[in-house]
Order: structure tokens, then sequence, then C-alpha cells
């Protein structure tokens, strides 16, 4: 995980009303990687109580349980957020892999998930880089969707985003469009 898509997801934990379960998939934390991409931290600095649960198809520090994000054993509409850091590039059916998340989450559930477009081949299997259109159309079951990009806009090395089963308040949406557009203007600004 890079800094950037951690201070993405530490903004959306500071500003959005999470709630449990919490589901990182793709939690395990690489060797160069250990104790800097461990999440959990980050959602108990906001306040966070619920249950916590690292999920991976590998087993290593932050996993909790070996699942796939693909085939995920959950029952319908059981999960209040699912976080997935930098990992969608290493699934070979990302839309699989999308509406897994839909059916799991609750109906007021969101999904905060960061991946990669400008950034080289690693940690094989690496099958996939994502735009932001690219990005939208994966995350179409969700009812309202906020795509973010870090980096240059015509080539962005990340490209996030915030998305919601069902419709949010509009209100919440607004203030997490603006809070997150002033996100990529630092990115845009500090490259």
């Amino acid at each position: 995980m890079r800094q950037v898509a951690k201070e993405y997801i530490t903004l959306a934990a500071q500003n959005l009303a999470i709630s449990g379960p919490l589901w990182e998939f793709g939690a395990c934390q690489v060797a160069s990687q250990k104790g800097f991409a461990d999440l959990r931290p980050v959602f108990i600095n906001v306040g966070y109580m619920g249950g916590y649960i690292g999920a991976d198809i590998i087993q290593g520090p932050g996993v909790d349980i070996i699942m796939s994000a693909s085939d995920i054993k959950l029952n319908d509409n059981t999960v209040g957020t699912i976080v997935f850091a930098e990992a969608l590039e290493h699934c070979s059916e990302p839309h699989k892999v999308i509406g897994e998340f839909y059916r799991v989450l609750k109906p007021t559930g969101i999904l905060i998930l960061t991946t990669i477009m400008g950034f080289p081949i690693h940690n094989p299997p690496d099958y996939f880089r994502y735009t932001p259109q690219g990005l939208l159309i994966l995350a179409k079951p969700f009812d309202q969707v906020l795509v973010n990009i870090a980096g240059d806009p015509k080539l962005p090395h990340s490209v996030n985003c915030i998305a919601w089963k069902t419709h949010p308040k509009p209100e919440i949406y607004q203030k997490m469009a603006e809070i997150m557009k002033q996100w990529e203007i630092n990115c845009f600004k500090n490259r």
C-alpha cells in the first residue's frame, strides 16, 4: 500500500459514518508493508469500535480469515463497510469481486476502494489497471459512486472510489465530494 492510498482511506474513515462489521479484503501485509499497511488503527482512531475482519487468499499479518474476494462466504446484506486497498489489480475477475462486495454489503453499506493506474507491474499475479471510467463501470451495481484520482489528471497513478449501496443523503455525498476534490488537488500539487 502506498501513502496516497492510506491517506484516502483515512479521509474516508474520518468523514463517513463507518458501520460494522468492517471487512478488509486483501488485508495481508507483505513483509515490506508490515505495520504501515495495517488499517485497523485508522478506524480505531476515528472511534470505530465494531468488528474488524481482515481477509485474504494468503495467510499473513493482518489476516484473520482466508477468503477470496471473488467468493465471499458470507450471507447477503451482512457487512457494514468494506475496505479494498490496492488489490483490485490482482483479481482476475474484478466484476465478480465488485458483485460480491455489493451482495454482502448491508443496504446502507459502503465500499472504500483504492487501486492503481500508472504503476509498475508488481506482486504477481497483476492483471489490470483502472481508469476513472473503468472503475465507474465496475461499480455500476452501486447507487452512488464517488471516483477520485491522484496525480496528473491525464495519467493518474491512483484511482479510488467510495461506493454506497443505496443513495446517501445528498449532503453526505456533497461533503465527501468536496473533501475528496481537495485531496485530489493536494495530490496534484505535491506530485
